[in-house]
């Protein structure tokens, strides 16, 4: 079972749902979910069942992590292209992806994510986790 399969499993178990900020955080921490549930709970506001905006999560996660903007970004604009680039791209690094309204992590040369290559979000931002 991957780590991401484990997390999803918890969040299934508590009847969760638009929880990308939790499993997001939990993955590039190394935090378990409901570490990372608790911190988005008290920090981020996030209510049950309910996303999070960008201008709520990423100072909360900026609390947690040391973010670096990433030129690796600069070229790629949907999901289809990112993921391949990154499936043939760095395996030893961490990397936070926004999407248009979806968040996920590209960690030890794999996706922490339910994302995949035909997947068409586009892609807001990037950081490498510096930490």
């Amino acid at each position: 079972m991957t780590r991401f399969e484990s997390m999803e499993r918890v969040s299934q178990h508590r009847g969760e749902r638009s929880d990308c900020t939790v499993l997001a955080l939990a993955a590039a921490t190394g935090m378990t979910y409901s570490q990372a549930h608790e911190i988005m709970k008290r920090e981020g506001g996030r209510k049950r069942r309910r996303g999070v905006r960008v201008d709520v999560w990423l100072p909360v996660y900026k609390d947690y992590l040391t973010l670096e903007a990433s030129d690796y970004y600069s070229s790629f604009r949907t999901a289809i292209t990112l993921t391949r680039a990154f499936n043939e791209g760095p395996s030893d690094s961490v990397y936070l992806v926004r999407f248009t309204r979806h968040v996920a992590v590209w960690r030890d040369g794999a996706w922490v994510d339910w994302i995949n290559g035909t997947r068409r979000k586009r892609v807001k931002a990037v950081w490498r986790v510096t930490q």
